[in-house]
């Protein structure tokens, strides 16, 4: 009897020195199965990331032309250099004399806008009637924005009907 007592007494023990030792150890290797899957998901979640970065970047090489042409059609800035030798080329082509240009900034009057500024371009030309017709269908046409705001026109002499001065106000925009 003494022995079924010695070994129940070491079969007790033992399983207490098991409980107490090795659940601590299977508690952490337990919880470092959920570090790693944890850690897994993280790095899926990462590849996917990084998938769709490279799409959008994909993306982007492909559409910068589109890109660059919306950024010519509303320039980052008055750009007035590129401006006036559009107007003059235009003009020059369409068979018209660039007599005068103006630049003036327009203030918005609403503060909800605020995606753009307007620049007014007051020019005067001189040439025939028709020539002033291309002008305004080759700038309606331009890549750049424009609007026509105002034309005025006059005979420079009364000798020759046939050629105008040309009072042209534009509005065209930016960032």
């Amino acid at each position: 009897m003494i022995k079924n007592i010695i070994i129940i007494i070491l079969i007790l023990g033992f399983v207490a020195v098991v409980v107490f030792l090795d659940v601590p150890e299977v508690q952490s290797v337990l919880n470092l199965k959920k570090d790693i899957n944890i850690q897994k998901e993280t790095f899926i979640e990462t590849q996917e990331l990084g998938s769709k970065i490279e799409n959008l970047v994909k993306s982007s090489r492909e559409n910068k032309e589109s890109v660059e042409k919306t950024n010519y059609i509303l320039p980052d800035s008055e750009d007035i250099p590129n401006l006036i030798v559009q107007l003059e080329a235009l003009a020059f082509e369409q068979g018209l004399v660039l007599e005068k240009i103006e630049f003036t900034p327009i203030k918005q009057e609403s503060e909800n806008i605020k995606d753009y500024q307007t620049l007014s371009v007051n020019m005067r030309l001189i040439g025939t009637y028709p020539a002033l017709k291309t002008f305004l269908k080759a700038a309606e046409e331009n890549m750049r924005l424009m609007d026509v705001s105002s034309i005025n026109f006059s005979t420079p002499s009364e000798e020759d009907l046939q050629v105008f001065e040309f009072d042209l106000s534009l509005n065209t925009y930016y960032q």
